[in-house]
């Protein structure tokens, strides 16, 4: 790799340090945290080339040009869940962003093990663009139940796998249903949490944190086939209905990753008229 000084003089309009290599008449563009020295960068320019995207640009690129190039509409989602994935592209459509989940650029799944849901999103963000050097985007979610003391919570997508049963919504459904048969409707009180993370690159030092909530109750059977989850028994008493029988546009509005996807477009559109080179975009 030849690196010239006038592209590290152009390179430094941007937070990030961004390579350009000749490979085969292309270049492909590598991002990494511009704190570190040149040689670091260089041999970690190598440990990820066979991961970056390749795109024909020109032999000579302004500062601009550069940021403009580096500032993608293609982000991974650090989830493989089908459910979210739909309701993802549909929220974040007015964006123009091209959602692509991580095993289908084959990242395996990160090892969960933090105590909340901010922890576990920031895990899961921070692995898929380690792996893929895309933008990521993560969603930890859940659901908590105040006659649970909070269960299931971060456990919600492995609650009855846990217990030694199966790992699907229906198993989850189920277990939680069995676990609250003695608990009267007074006492069902239930809320989604969702924590969003987006990270512009693995060392990203100010990844975006959005939070979002959703409160309801827990019904004692399932009650309509939309959704995914527990949506079949939660119940939305301002619409008298459960998730599940709620139209995807009430939803997309109302709910937990609805809100929370709301409330980061907005800080995306902050960001984007601050300095678009801020937000991998």
């Amino acid at each position: 790799m030849i690196l010239t000084a006038p592209w590290t003089q152009k390179i430094r309009l941007s937070p990030e340090v961004v390579f350009l290599h000749r490979q085969r008449n292309k270049k492909c563009i590598v991002t990494v945290n511009w704190s570190l020295s040149l040689k670091f960068q260089t041999n970690r320019y190598r440990h990820y080339a066979h991961r970056v995207h390749y795109a024909k640009i020109p032999d000579t690129i302004t500062g601009h040009e550069m940021r403009t190039m580096y500032c993608t509409n293609h982000w991974v989602l650090a989830s493989n869940n089908a459910g979210k994935l739909r309701e993802f592209n549909d929220l974040l459509a007015p964006l123009a962003i091209k959602i692509q989940p991580q095993a289908e650029l084959d990242v395996p799944d990160a090892i969960e093990d933090g105590l909340s849901f901010i922890e576990n999103a920031l895990i899961k963000a921070r692995h898929a663009a380690r792996l893929t050097g895309l933008p990521a985007l993560s969603d930890d979610s859940g659901l908590e139940v105040d006659a649970l003391q909070g269960a299931p919570g971060i456990y919600s997508a492995r609650y009855a796998s846990m217990a030694g049963g199966d790992k699907s919504d229906l198993a989850n459904l189920n277990k939680l249903l069995v676990d609250l048969k003695d608990v009267p409707p007074a006492e069902r009180t239930a809320r989604f949490h969702c924590v969003l993370a987006f990270m512009r690159h693995a060392d990203d030092p100010t990844p975006i944190v959005i939070q979002g909530t959703w409160e309801g109750s827990l019904l004692q059977a399932p009650a309509g086939d939309q959704g995914f989850g527990y949506d079949p028994i939660f119940w939305v008493a301002a619409h008298g209905c459960s998730a599940a029988q709620l139209s995807k546009a009430e939803k997309n509005r109302l709910s937990h990753r609805g809100l929370a996807v709301a409330a980061f477009k907005r800080r995306m559109a902050q960001l984007l008229e601050q300095n678009p080179a801020a937000v991998g975009r």
